[in-house]
């Protein structure tokens, strides 16, 4: 059985805004000023902050329709359900967050205890962005 696009869609478009969501929450509101001055001090020319916005919710967008692509991967193999949500988002962190945050860490913009917030805080993300789109995703009963 194939991917039901139109489900996929609107499965990644909820995770994509739970993503973004739980994004902005953390850089603003739990890491704070602090944190947002570091990541805009290592960008060669700053982008205007509305090109800033539109870039990382393009990119956050993008990780919910991946963790989506991931859960209707594994479906097969694990079946339906949060178990399987679960191991998309755990997948989806491993593949593209803890990446990220490992060069973050390099870079100096995140470092000791921010460290230790996000890194828990981002794999809660995937997981929970994972559950909500595999909450809508539905293909259809078999005959």
């Amino acid at each position: 059985m194939g991917i039901r696009w139109k489900s996929w869609f609107w499965s990644g478009l909820l995770a994509g805004v739970v993503v973004s969501a739980s994004g902005v929450l953390l850089a603003h509101n739990v890491l704070g000023p602090r944190y947002v001055a570091a990541y805009r001090s290592l960008m060669v020319d700053p982008l205007p902050v509305g090109l800033t916005i539109v870039q990382n919710l393009t990119v956050r967008f993008g990780f919910g329709f991946l963790g989506m692509f991931l859960y209707v991967a594994f479906r097969p193999r694990f079946g339906p359900g949060p178990r399987t949500a679960i191991l998309a988002g755990l997948a989806l962190a491993v593949g593209t967050y803890l990446p990220t945050l490992m060069l973050l860490a390099q870079f100096g913009v995140l470092t000791g205890p921010d460290l230790l917030v996000a890194t828990p805080w981002s794999l809660a993300e995937a997981m929970a962005a994972c559950l909500a789109g595999a909450w809508i995703y539905r293909e259809p009963a078999a005959p």
